[in-house]
């Protein structure tokens, strides 16, 4: 009752009923058995600066500043709650936004969560966006929706059509389907895809399982990965160590590579590192790549200055080497280490109208002085033609030597070997 009426000796006693008005009559505000205000606003506004707010609101706004407690349904409204505050809602094509220290936990429809820093949330989104700044933690299972963490969030999120990206220096752990997480710089991914894609740029930590899916490394980044169906691309100094069921792996520029492939491939362009077992799979090795192989049923493919160990599997390895219009002169072509090799064959093929002749050289060390002619005998190509030529003495180096006259002489030459 209002104290107009009654002189009351006790202060905590004191009473005040509120009114509000209901179109032309006056009524007292309802409350919950708790005390607190019931509220539904249409197109309306409420403010709270301390305390706790339960509300519906249609086309409305509610702001809270400091340490209130929110729980909403809102449809087309916003929420806002600025510093150490707890958010709790519904909302149908709205908005939340979280400043400082907030925790918000929605389902939202159509609608956007932001949070700047050091916030919680923990999200269910069909068609909305969850944006985090700076030191948020984001929980969230989104449809058809984005996440998007700048800087040192920790992001864990199941994601349908849906897409993560990580800018600096966040966590993310995800499990996507038909969706694509790319993280920047310095960000930790954990991720199960189905039809996704991970882009790591520089600086990242990448573990994922992925089934019919991507992983693009930039530089510096350290991918993990098994991979059913799918590609892992290296540009430059990334670590890939990767279980791959009928997929590729491509690396760069000094990357290294540590990798199960069955029925895959690997491509290595220019000084990586590369250890491998293979089934039914390739590695191809273009420029000072180092390869280490287990292969079955497969082929490892060396172009230059390659350095090849492979375990005796029934291994086979070819080189290759194209002349073109030598004319009066002497080529040393296709100079291998056949130290570890069991069986190795020279193959040369006349591209020219003109007549040559090859011959093997052997030496134990790669130093021309040591070079001296392989007892087999010198053979004549002829205009077109074609020869196999076998060495009949073993030391560390083999090399094929093609002698041209006055006609030029073109020639396709060919080093294969089984360790």
């Amino acid at each position: 009752m209002p104290n107009n009426l009654v002189f009351n000796y006790a202060a905590n006693e004191l009473k005040t009923q509120i009114f509000g008005l209901n179109g032309n009559n006056t009524v007292p505000v309802a409350t919950d058995p708790n005390g607190f205000l019931e509220v539904i606003v249409e197109q309306g506004t409420i403010t709270a600066l301390v305390g706790t707010v339960t509300a519906i609101i249609d086309s409305g706004t509610i702001t809270a500043f400091v340490g209130n407690t929110v729980t909403a349904v809102i449809d087309s409204g916003t929420i806002t709650a600025l510093v150490g505050n707890t958010v709790t809602a519904i909302v149908n094509s709205g908005t939340i936004t979280a400043l400082v220290g907030n925790t918000v936990t929605a389902i939202i429809n159509s609608g956007t969560v932001t949070a700047l820093v050091g916030n919680t949330v923990t999200a269910v989104i069909d068609s909305g966006t969850i944006t985090a700044l700076v030191g948020n933690t984001v929980t969230a299972i989104v449809n058809s929706g984005t996440i998007t963490a700048l800087v040192g969030n920790t992001v864990t999120a199941i994601i349908n059509s849906g897409t993560v990206t990580a800018l600096v220096g966040n966590t993310v752990t995800a499990v996507i389907d038909s969706g694509t997480i790319t993280a920047l710089v310095g960000n930790t991914v954990t991720a199960v895809i189905d039809s996704g894609t991970i882009t790591a740029l520089v600086g990242n930590t990448v573990t994922a399982i992925v089934n019919s899916g991507t992983v693009t490394a930039l530089v510096g980044n350290t991918v993990t990965a098994i991979v059913n169906s799918g590609t892992v691309t290296a540009l430059v100094g990334n670590t890939v160590t990767a279980v791959i069921d009928s997929g590729t792996i491509t690396a760069l520029v000094g990357n290294t590579v540590t990798a199960i492939v069955n029925s895959g491939t690997i491509t290595a362009l220019v000084g990586n590192t590369v250890t491998a077992i293979i089934n039914s799979g390739t590695v191809t090795a273009l420029v000072g790549n180092t390869v280490t192989a287990v292969i079955d049923s497969g082929t490892v493919t060396a172009m230059i200055g390659a350095t090849i160990t492979a375990n005796t599997l029934g291994i086979f390895t070819e080189s290759s080497t194209t002349i073109t219009g030598l004319t009066n002169a002497t080529v040393s072509v296709l100079t291998m280490d056949t130290s570890q090799q069991k069986m190795y064959t020279y193959y040369v093929a006349n591209n020219s109208a003109s007549t040559a002749t090859a011959f093997l050289q052997i030496a134990p060390v790669n130093t021309e002085t040591f070079y001296l002619n392989d007892s087999t005998t010198v053979q004549t190509l002829l205009p077109n033609g074609k020869i196999v030529i076998v060495p009949e003495k073993f030391l560390h180096f083999t090399r094929l030597i093609l002698q041209a006259g006055a006609d030029p002489v073109s020639a396709q030459a060919y080093f294969d070997s089984q360790t």
